[in-house]
């Protein structure tokens, strides 16, 4: 037996693999207005810190960059924060003489350190998921227009 809206759904839904729809509307839902701001004028997160090195990635002669940029990211703060953040680790990993590297570890930071990816090295891991940019107003990338939609 049919359903009624099963006709009127069908041509929208089924050109789509099933998956691929439950993972746009889930991005969706958690984009378009879930994520809260990190709290201002408080000192420390909630989680304690933690850090693995660089994170999924050889350490080489560099180890103590990526603890600092780790140290930054537990922390969170606003767009600009970490964007000087993932650039003192571009300047730190080029200055251990890994000017080519640098650039591939800043390329992964800046896409796979948003605080919108549910990871444990996201920007703020410091504070509960769900949290973004103290201040989102001073974002200028694109990562801003989907952190402020509504």
């Amino acid at each position: 037996m049919r359903r009624k809206y099963d006709t009127a759904i069908r041509p929208i839904i089924m050109p789509i693999p099933r998956y691929i729809s439950c993972i746009v509307i889930t991005c969706t839902v958690l984009i378009g207005g879930c994520m809260a701001p990190l709290p201002k004028n408080v000192t420390e997160p909630v989680y304690p810190f933690k850090t693995d090195g660089c994170s999924a990635s050889p350490d080489f002669n560099f180890v103590q960059c990526c603890v600092e940029h780790d140290k930054a990211y537990w922390r969170g703060g606003s767009c600009s924060e970490r964007r000087a953040a993932d650039r003192a680790l571009k300047r730190c990993i080029a200055d251990n003489d890994h000017a080519t590297l640098s650039k591939v570890y800043h390329a992964s930071v800046r896409f796979f350190g948003s605080p919108l990816w549910p990871t444990p090295w996201r920007w703020g891991f410091g504070w509960p998921y769900g949290m973004t940019y103290t201040d989102a107003e001073d974002c200028d990338d694109k990562e801003n227009a989907l952190t402020t939609q509504k």
